[in-house]
């Protein structure tokens, strides 16, 4: 898969990426690939096409991890969450402006949290429009004259959006963050440490929501059946190969 080829395996890889080219660049798709992209990115092709040709991409979680490790590629375990708390107080140490899309907040809540973090948030729009609503979404974030977007409203969604969205605002960057926004606002608790530590957040999140047993106890094993798969038909290429 071409895409395996673009996403940043490494912390450090992560790290000099986030200073030289996220911090200081316009213009930049960026988003986490975790087993439920892969899922969709093996299901869709649309979401295929943008992810392989418009996004950076960092790998996330532990089934992404333990794929890679797996399929042998030398990969660091990164979880977006701390990745995300991290870049959140670069930017707000450079005092960039921020509009945050997505979620089903109250405006004055959003605005009291950004104060509490002393978060450079510009403005704030839910995640529940449709198309109609997106021109008026686009001039709102014209006229804000954010410098990034940080959107939260799940995949695929998320990244469609962001890609439309730079067609139409293409210097500024668009950060998709999924539920982040609900762990730092602490509207969500995370994992207690020694489950994070047994890297099992996952099912942490599974049994405490249920809407998540889907994507967790389907899409697991489907996970495992790509990943397998692509590994015989990557054995399978390196013996036709040799044959030649």
């Amino acid at each position: 898969m071409e895409l395996f080829n673009k996403i940043i395996l490494s912390k450090k890889e992560l790290i000099n990426f986030t200073f030289s080219k996220l911090l200081n660049s316009q213009g930049i798709l960026f988003t986490y690939f975790d087993f439920n992209a892969f899922n969709h990115v093996k299901n869709d092709k649309k979401y295929y096409s943008i992810m392989t040709d418009k996004f950076y991409t960092f790998q996330d979680g532990i089934g992404m991890y333990l794929a890679l490790k797996f399929l042998r590629k030398d990969a660091d375990r990164i979880v977006s969450t701390n990745y995300y708390n991290w870049l959140i107080k670069k930017i707000t140490k450079t005092k960039r402006k921020i509009f945050l899309l997505g979620y089903n907040f109250k405006n004055e809540f959003v605005v009291r949290k950004s104060r509490e973090k002393n978060l450079p948030l510009i403005d704030y729009h839910h995640g529940f429009f449709n198309s109609y609503e997106l021109k008026a979404i686009i001039n709102r974030i014209k006229d804000s004259n954010a410098e990034f977007v940080l959107i939260g409203m799940g995949k695929p969604k998320q990244e469609f959006i962001a890609a439309e969205l730079k067609k139409h605002l293409p210097e500024i960057n668009y950060l998709c963050v999924g539920n982040f926004f609900n762990y730092y606002f602490d509207i969500k608790k995370r994992a207690p440490s020694l489950v994070q530590h047994l890297q099992l957040e996952w099912l942490y999140r599974a049994v405490n929501e249920p809407r998540l047993f889907a994507r967790y106890f389907l899409g697991i094993p489907l996970f495992i059946h790509y990943i397998l798969s692509y590994q015989r038909a990557k054995f399978n290429r390196g013996l036709n190969y040799e044959k030649t």
